[in-house]
């Protein structure tokens, strides 16, 4: 996925981290709530072993006895409102039962058909029933994971400025889908999203770089460290906050002042993550080798559906621009289909690397767009020939625009744009110049730079109609 780590730990992590990855692995919840709870570092200011939320889980004493009628929440309840005065609402009916129950476990209304059986002979039965099929759907898992995606802050876009769309996040989001669905036991839950890459389950580890990621790096050292050190922070702070229920971030300063977590255990917990970097990486399945001969098949049927639909699609689209005056891409067929080189190319003028004026990567200005090309062809300069024909396949009404490597001292100063209006170049009563340009300056007619290859930018030559040819 889009946020996928590249495994860790790195080559050349010292033996003790690698150790430490498997420690956690095998069981971060409990041996982290043991080493924090049990070191003799932890601090004790403001932090109470005893408790509630350290203490073990512990199954309550059961009003009654094994022979008493209802169930044993029912059951507590009931001891709970003894004496209160309070009593309990009249059992629900059944469309009202669906309801709950549906909206509840899958998000949606409940299926109109299910209501007749929840109201039959043997309610308890049907309603037992009912809510193992609401369990056993799609829609359960897709309900309840979004509880858990928004637990570890789970985006499809990387926030910050840029705020990037992640095109493969989806992958994270369907494992915990996934997850929820099969009932995957939690203790699995836990060791495949911290080291998944390590188990044979590459998309649970996007729950480490699930959050926001700043991708503006800075020239400045110091700045790009606290990015990283950001970056660190996010993962160790989600971890001991969607797997130990502790604010373990606050440790990143100093020795937790309510949990009992110190400052040595925060930095200790952010080693093992070291090696987690944000980024798109192959995600590792047995039937690599089917997929890769999958997709080469469906590329070849796309090609040919699209060689076939070439004769079909208009190429005048308004906000369409087609670079004439190079080669046509091999994938491209309409552009293959409607130039005509009269004369072979003698040469390929290469923009030189730069963003000044015509070079290659010249953003432009308010005054003139981009360089959009990297290069572009060359012919020997015969007065009076042909060079290349476009045809535009239809007719209608067009918007010129012209462009042409210039800065060169062998550029022609009087390279003619012609509409031949029959499309046949040997007859030429029929044919009328648009424009007449200097190769070797800008399309504003600015420029003195011999001796480079620089693009021309875009000159207007005016609205035109033309046929197909």
């Amino acid at each position: 996925m889009a946020t996928i780590p590249k495994p860790f730990p790195r080559p050349g992590t010292p033996a003790r981290l690698r150790g430490a990855v498997s420690r956690i692995a095998a069981g971060l919840a409990l041996a982290l709530l043991t080493v924090l709870a049990d070191s003799p570092s932890s601090p004790t200011t403001g932090s109470d072993p005893t408790h509630w939320a350290f203490q073990p889980v512990r199954r309550p004493a059961i009003p009654g006895n094994a022979g008493t009628a209802g169930h044993p929440v029912d059951r507590l309840l009931d001891a709970a409102r003894a004496g209160t005065g309070i009593e309990p609402l009249p059992p629900a009916d059944a469309r009202t039962l669906a309801r709950r129950a549906a909206f509840d476990v899958t998000g949606l209304p409940p299926d109109p058909d299910e209501i007749p059986r929840l109201a039959g002979d043997d309610p308890d039965t049907a309603w037992a029933a009912y809510v193992d099929r609401l369990l056993a759907s799609p829609r359960f898992g897709e309900r309840w994971a979004r509880h858990w995606l928004d637990v570890v802050r789970f985006a499809e876009t990387h926030g910050f400025e840029m705020n990037n769309p992640r095109p493969n996040a989806w992958r994270y989001r369907d494992y915990v889908i996934r997850a929820f669905n099969t009932d995957l036991p939690y203790d699995r839950f836990v060791r495949e999203q911290i080291a998944g890459d390590a188990l044979g389950v590459d998309e649970a580890t996007g729950f480490l770089v699930a959050g926001a990621w700043d991708q503006v790096k800075s020239p400045d050292e110091v700045l790009t460290r606290n990015q990283r050190a950001d970056e660190l922070h996010d993962i160790v702070s989600v971890t001991g906050s969607a797997f130990l229920a502790l604010t373990t971030g606050c440790a990143r300063c100093h020795d937790h002042k309510f949990d009992p977590i110190p400052q040595a255990d925060y930095y200790a917990l952010k080693a093992v993550f070291a090696g987690v970097q944000h980024g798109d990486r192959e995600v590792r399945t047995g039937d690599r080798a089917r997929i890769a001969a999958r997709e080469a098949a469906l590329r070849t049927e796309l090609e040919s559906v699209q060689s076939a639909l070439a004769g079909f699609a208009p190429l005048a689209r308004p906000g369409r621009l087609q670079v004439l005056d190079e080669e046509p891409p091999p994938t491209d067929p309409v552009a293959r289909s409607h130039v005509e080189a009269f004369r072979p190319q003698s040469g390929r003028g290469e923009y030189p690397a730069g963003t000044g004026r015509g070079e290659r990567d010249d953003p432009g200005d308010t005054r003139r767009s981009p360089t959009l090309t990297r290069n572009y062809l060359g012919w020997r300069d015969v007065p009076g020939a042909d060079v290349f024909a476009w045809r535009p396949g239809r007719a209608g009404t067009f918007r010129v625009w012209a462009s042409w490597g210039c800065g060169w001292e062998t550029h022609a100063r009087d390279a003619r744009y012609v509409v031949d209006a029959d499309g046949d170049p040997a007859t030429r009563g029929d044919q009328h110049a648009i424009a007449t340009v200097d190769q070797q300056r800008f399309a504003d007619g600015s420029g003195d730079t011999p001796g480079r290859h620089l693009w021309s930018g875009f000159s207007d030559l005016g609205v035109h109609t033309f046929g197909p040819e």
